[in-house]
């Protein structure tokens, strides 16, 4: 498998772009976008289940935002 030079750096501009985030919650937002660019699709989600403090608790996000 080839990978381009140019598809390499944006695969780690995009991991890069995720050392600046601060808060967790942001995190399906802000990677959402580079990687379906990255990828070359048209709908991409992120989903949690059984995360954060409380047992049991969902979070999802999708890309782009109106999907879901």
């Amino acid at each position: 498998m080839h990978v381009s030079l140019s598809t390499l750096r944006q695969a780690l501009q995009l991991v890069d772009g995720l050392a600046e985030i601060d808060d967790p919650a942001d995190f399906g937002e802000r990677v959402l976008p580079g990687l379906a660019g990255l990828i070359g699709c048209d709908l991409v989600s992120y989903n949690e289940i059984g995360a954060g403090p409380t047992p049991g608790q969902a979070y999802s996000c999708g890309y782009p935002a109106e999907v879901i």
